[in-house]
């Protein structure tokens, strides 16, 4: 009688080949695959990218399921249990100390929903949310921060991008109005409306001052009056407090009433606006968000001990990691990472590489620009 081990062994190799030699023909089915690394974890993370890929194919042959490349790269570089389910491991083929790596044989099958949902997110993410304050006179009279002709007519223009919830905002404003109104003037006004964004998970800030004036010369042979309007804005990255685009831009309507043809001037203003700032997000983006991690209980010592900035750099998808320097209080390090994926994204990652970060760690705050955790143990 053969040993049960012998028939195990049998019967994985069995697994093993049907997997290689066919690839599944429905969502359905179980996709079996072999994967390996340097500890347990990692091998278990790269079947999930396995079979993350192979399921991503029968989706994309069996409907009309669209995936570009970079989108396919990005989602199997993130693969967690979210896209794959029924997950098992079959069989540990090799383990240290008597193999070099561990080698595992392993199935799961591929969610539907999780990978349309994926998509849908991936499509959106890469695209910065804005937040929009401006100091509005018509007139001479104040406009009600976040209520603006400017604020309305900037989302209604720009409306390629998502911004922060607008009934949120008001409700801020309503708060905070008399401290972020100068934003474009006002360093501490400009500090604070930052504090905002960030808490309203805002990247961008759009900071700007409007100033609409009618003559009082009326056009010849008519009643109208001409209503000039001068904006300024700024465009200002949350995460680094950077400039990422200024303008300012004149345009006159002329109008029976100040309130109609502010209105129409400030539209056409911001529309003339609209191809400068559309191409300075472009290529400021390409660049990826700019995330600031914070890295707290740890000296910079057993930082750099870890090679940290360097393993960051490795994740899919991060352009570039920045060392900042001691956190404030000395007991910890800040990383500026720039990448195409959100803090939450990239606080995933970092969650499953910890044995190669060597590092036990916990979040105290998780942003869209940052990431704040605290080590709890050192490998």
């Amino acid at each position: 009688m053969k040993k049960p081990g012998f028939l195990l062994g049998i019967l994985a190799l069995w697994l093993l080949w049907a997997c290689q030699s066919a690839q599944p023909k429905s969502i359905d089915d179980f996709i079996v695959v072999s994967a390996v690394g340097d500890t347990r974890q990692e091998a278990v993370n790269s079947a999930y990218r396995k079979i993350l890929e192979q399921g991503l194919g029968v989706l994309v042959s069996g409907s009309s399921l669209s995936v570009d490349a970079e989108a396919r790269d990005n989602m199997i570089s993130t693969a967690t249990e979210g896209f794959v389910h029924s997950f098992e491991v079959i069989e540990v083929q090799g383990q240290p100390p008597a193999d070099e790596y561990w080698e595992i044989l392993a199935r799961g099958k591929v969610s539907e929903k999780a990978v349309q949902d994926s998509l849908a997110e991936y499509s959106r993410q890469f695209r910065p949310r804005l937040m929009a304050i401006f100091n509005e006179q018509i007139g001479g009279q104040q406009s009600k921060v976040g209520n603006t002709y400017a604020e309305l007519k900037f989302i209604s223009i720009f409306k390629e991008f998502p911004f922060v919830d607008q009934e949120q905002f008001k409700r801020v404003m309503a708060r905070e109005s008399g401290q972020v109104v100068n934003a474009y003037g006002s360093p501490s006004a400009l500090n604070r409306a930052l504090q905002v964004a960030a808490e309203m998970n805002a990247e961008i800030l759009v900071i700007g001052t409007v100033e609409s004036k009618q003559s009082q010369t009326g056009l010849r042979g008519s009643t109208l009056k001409p209503v000039h309007s001068t904006v300024r804005l700024k465009l200002i990255n949350v995460g680094t407090a950077q400039i990422w685009a200024a303008r300012s831009e004149e345009a006159a309507i002329p109008s029976l009433q100040i309130e109609q043809g502010a209105v129409q001037s400030i539209e056409k203003a911001l529309k003339t606006m609209q191809p400068y700032l559309l191409s300075q997000i472009e290529t400021r983006v390409r660049a990826g968000n700019t995330i600031r991690v914070t890295i707290n209980n740890i000296s910079y010592d057993d930082y750099t001990d870890r090679d940290i900035v360097r393993i960051l750099s490795q994740i899919a998808g991060v352009n570039t990691v920045r060392d900042r320097g001691n956190a404030s209080g000395g007991k910890g390090v800040v990383l500026e990472v720039e990448a195409r994926m959100t803090g939450p994204a990239l606080y995933k990652q970092m969650r499953l590489i910890r044995d190669r970060l060597q590092l036990d760690f916990e979040s105290q705050a998780v942003q869209s620009n940052s990431i704040i955790i605290r080590v709890t143990g050192l490998k």
